[in-house]
């Protein structure tokens, strides 16, 4: 069986890395998608490569191990306890993992042997899935003078964004660390408004329906 041919970003990415002579890791998309592929492109490979190992995990050790690829050798490919059907190698030290998963994500390393040297990469990979339906809700009634809070519910979202009327929140809206509640520790009239929430990741985003905070008396 014939070696895999290498992709042309893959390529294109070694060729960078030699000519500024750093061997590091680059992921080709910068973010994987759910279901998609991603291309973990070793770049600035020397010529005299004897053999590299891809591992999954945080240490570079045989229980971690995903594959050895020695170019040279008449098979050139050795599976270890971490490979699985959707990985393939490439001779240039380039690894692609196919229908991505949510468990794919996390750390990867790349050991790669010369006659001189010994070096290893580490590269964390995410995998993100687009964000999911938006919503502004609440359990209480926004009564005067009395605390009220609005919460954003925004699946696979990593940011929160509110908006009132198109523009930003009134003075007296306080934030959440992570932004997906909105509270008033004394709401007035002049909090009313049209509310609406965005949820954020680094390859969609969502937002909500309109929400319409009418603040009642006493």
């Amino acid at each position: 069986m014939g070696l895999p041919a290498i992709p042309k970003e893959a390529l294109l990415n070694v060729l960078l890395g030699v000519a500024n002579g750093i061997i590091s890791i680059q992921q080709v998309p910068q973010f994987p998608e759910f279901q998609g592929s991603v291309m973990l492109n070793v770049a600035g490979i020397p010529q005299d490569i004897l053999d590299f190992i891809w591992f999954r995990g945080p240490e570079a050790k045989d229980e971690n191990r995903i594959l050895t690829y020695t170019p040279k050798a008449r098979v050139p490919q050795s599976n270890g306890v971490k490979y699985h059907g959707r990985i393939t190698a490439y001779p240039n030290g380039s690894l692609r993992i196919s229908n991505l998963d949510i468990p794919d994500k996390g750390s990867y390393a790349v050991q790669i042997r010369t006659n001189t040297t010994l070096d290893v990469n580490f590269v964390n990979l995410k995998v993100y899935k687009p964000v999911g339906k938006t919503t502004v809700k609440t359990t209480i009634l926004p009564v005067e003078n009395e605390i009220f809070s609005l919460t954003c519910t925004s699946a696979n979202a990593e940011t929160i964004k509110w908006t009132r009327d198109n523009a930003i929140l009134p003075p007296g809206a306080v934030l959440a660390s992570d932004k997906r509640t909105v509270t008033f520790s004394s709401i007035s009239r002049e909090d009313s408004g049209i509310y609406q929430c965005t949820g954020e990741n680094p390859i969609s985003k969502m937002t909500s329906e309109p929400y319409i905070l009418t603040v009642f008396c006493k």
